[in-house]
């Protein structure tokens, strides 16, 4: 594929669209409560572009009480669904979110919080 200015310009402008949706995806998290008015999430981190986390393909981090305990589960997130096939083969062992501009609030805390569920089930 030739690397030409129109898509490096393209690319760019998705990457800046991906950073931005992270950031509005921590924000859902961090304002989620329960029924009862409590958070859902005890802390969200958004690891910074290129960091070691990133590179692992961890776009996020959220801890959560689960019977008593904190967990933590990290997790990447894509706008594409051409992304998502690669971010899964290159980060296996990481969970790959796909969670383009216009995802409900409601969808984002569902799929996260099945992250958690996956965990205590193994």
């Amino acid at each position: 594929m030739r690397d030409t200015k129109a898509r490096r310009k393209r690319l760019a402008k998705r990457s800046r669209i991906g950073r931005y949706q992270e950031g509005v995806v921590k924000k859902i998290l961090e304002d989620a409560i329960d029924p009862k008015g409590q958070p859902v999430f005890c802390q969200v981190i958004l690891h910074q572009p290129n960091s070691l986390e990133d590179q692992q393909g961890k776009d996020l981090t959220v801890v959560k009480e689960v019977s008593g305990e904190l967990v933590d589960c990290s997790f990447g997130i894509t706008i594409s669904q051409k992304s998502i096939l690669r971010s899964r083969e290159n980060h296996p062992h990481v969970s790959q979110l796909y969670f383009p501009p216009g995802t409900s609030a409601e969808m984002i805390i569902f799929e996260v919080e099945s992250l958690f569920k996956q965990l205590s089930l193994s």
